[in-house]
């Protein structure tokens, strides 16, 4: 079946379409939302009352629909949200394979519920890793919720989850100096962890999370990173949070560069000897309150 657009197709025809490329083997990604995407665009109930028993059909390629199609139903508003997250829940009630577990974590993507915290943590050690690249992502709404998984998913043995992960430690937990900034021993220690990671974007991450948090494990990698010209803005964020001179000079000549890779003129500043921000970076923590 051909979807072709809006206003020519029915709901009844996307439905049937969208259950097609479900099914379809060979069907790739594009493929498989295509349809999917017109169908969440359509009347909220009209579509709810299709795509809710296929939570409890045989064939999990079909359960999997209903988290993807229900996961962003009516745009934004989201008019059957809670609906959707009791459907879920009933859906983890019983075993299921990984294809659903997957199409569940991830809709929480979208559903942004707080009920992600308690659904997803018995997936964190799943021993697929599909599901747990889902979870992680389904988490990350939730972030304050759930560090401890965050903190064991930054060391799991997949780079993607590892680096999905960290980046919910280092931007996930609020801004420092904030009431409300998540900080702990716990959270320093996992993103030090990461700064031999073998993967480039985790170890940046996980650079820019120290920095952020004024911890100065940070300071021998990051200054490292400046003075070979990173490929990750991450570092140059982080020289700006410690502020520290000794990283100075390096940024200095990647700032004279014919093409600098990013603007550091924040960081400069940020760095300057003798500007009297912080000095070397000698605590953990935050920063002292006369700033």
């Amino acid at each position: 079946m051909t979807i072709t657009s809006a206003p020519s197709t029915s709901t009844a025809a996307a439905f049937e379409a969208t259950k097609a490329a479900a099914l379809d083997p060979d069907c790739d990604d594009e493929a498989y939302w295509r349809p999917l995407r017109l169908l969440q665009g359509r009347n909220p109930n009209e579509v709810w009352s299709l795509v809710e028993p296929l939570a409890d059909d045989d064939r999990p390629d079909l359960r999997r629909l209903a988290p993807d199609v229900l996961r962003y139903l009516g745009g934004r508003p989201q008019p059957l949200l809670e609906e959707t997250v009791a459907l879920v829940r009933r859906m983890l009630s019983v075993p299921q394979p990984p294809v659903v577990l997957a199409a569940v974590a991830a809709a929480f993507v979208d559903l942004a519920h707080p009920a992600a915290a308690e659904l997803l943590k018995p997936l964190v050690g799943h021993p697929d890793p599909e599901v747990r690249g889902a979870v992680v992502h389904g988490l990350l709404p939730v972030a304050r919720l759930v560090v401890p998984e965050l903190i064991q998913l930054s060391g799991d043995e997949v780079a993607d989850v590892r680096n999905w992960a960290t980046f919910g430690l280092n931007t996930h937990l609020g801004e420092p100096g904030a009431d409300d900034f998540v900080d702990s021993e716990a959270i320093r220690d996992a993103l030090a962890a990461r700064l031999d990671d073998p993967h480039d974007e985790t170890r940046a991450e996980a650079v820019e999370g120290l920095a952020r948090r004024r911890d100065p494990r940070a300071l021998p990698v990051l200054l490292l990173e400046l003075e070979r010209v990173p490929e990750w803005h991450h570092y140059i964020e982080a020289a700006e949070a410690l502020g520290d001179p000794s990283l100075y000079p390096a940024l200095l000549r990647i700032s004279e560069l014919e093409e600098p890779p990013f603007d550091v003129t924040a960081a400069l500043e940020a760095c300057r000897p003798g500007r009297g921000r912080w000095g070397r970076v000698r605590w953990r923590g935050p920063p002292p309150s006369s700033r």
